[in-house]
């Protein structure tokens, strides 16, 4: 009699034991599963907002490209037409004085509006050049170094290896990338020379920017960036590139890598 009760007893406890377990074990698999789901939702939110500030900066960088074409044009078309119309009408009116007077007026005039024209163009250039539009990234940075280097301030080296695929807004912030660079070298490098190098992948745009100026600390750069550097990172933002700066002994040294959609050619 006592040998059974003992051995109820025994198999009381083991169910009981086994009960505790499967409750337990059932408890573990569900909070693992649960913190696995939030984590899921907190990285889906996470994702949710980084693609929302994407657009938000996407959408500022459009207004802003599409303010700079309305400007450009009407620069263009607007302004240069009447600098020009002008340069005419005074051509005009100066024939009706002396032959001296008449010369020298003449000449200091058309230097003037020269002058302002040439501005307005480059200006408008500028603001969204023309050459991007119609031909293409490779051939607005080849135009970029051109007007650069003809200023005798800086000597530009380019260079591309690679079909160039990109879409439009690709190319736009990529030229708009290189522009500040080149710009922030100019301002306060002291650079004689600078050297640009494209290599074009299918699927990724990789571009290494170097200057011989007086370089700069990096992780002061980092943690206080002007704003060409902070435009530059908000560019490649948008793109989904990264960029590295590189410790050198002299000068500046930035590598950039931008993702390409590899379904269009440009």
């Amino acid at each position: 009699m006592d040998t059974a009760k003992e051995g109820l007893a025994m198999e009381i406890i083991l169910i009981s034991m086994s009960l505790v377990f499967f409750f337990a074990l059932a408890f573990i698999i569900f909070f693992v599963v649960y913190q696995k789901r939030l984590l899921k939702q907190e990285r889906t939110q996470q994702e949710k907002e980084l693609m929302y500030q994407k657009e938000l900066l996407q959408a500022s960088i459009d207004g802003q490209e599409q303010e700079r074409l309305r400007i450009a044009k009407e620069l263009h078309d607007d302004v240069g037409t009447m600098l020009t119309t002008t340069k005419i009408y005074t051509g005009q009116l100066l024939n009706q004085l002396d032959e001296e007077n008449r010369i020298r007026l003449s000449t200091k005039m058309n230097e003037l509006l020269g002058a302002t024209i040439q501005s307005v163009r480059e200006i408008s250039h500028n603001l969204r050049p023309v050459i991007l539009d119609k031909l293409g990234l490779h051939e607005a940075i080849l135009a970029l170094v051109d007007t650069v280097n003809q200023s005798g301030e800086i000597q530009l080296n380019y260079t591309k290896q690679g079909a160039m695929h990109c879409t439009k807004e690709q190319g736009i912030n990529v030229y708009r990338i290189l522009q500040e660079l080149i710009t922030n070298t100019m301002k306060h490098a002291r650079a004689k020379r600078v050297s640009i190098q494209l290599l074009a992948e299918a699927d990724r745009l990789s571009i290494i920017y170097k200057d011989d100026g007086i370089g700069l600390d990096v992780k002061g750069t980092i943690l206080k960036k002007g704003i060409g550097m902070k435009n530059i990172e908000s560019r490649l933002s948008v793109l989904s590139g990264i960029i590295n700066y590189e410790n050198t002994a002299s000068g500046f040294h930035a590598e950039m890598m931008i993702p390409l959609q590899s379904d269009v050619r440009r």
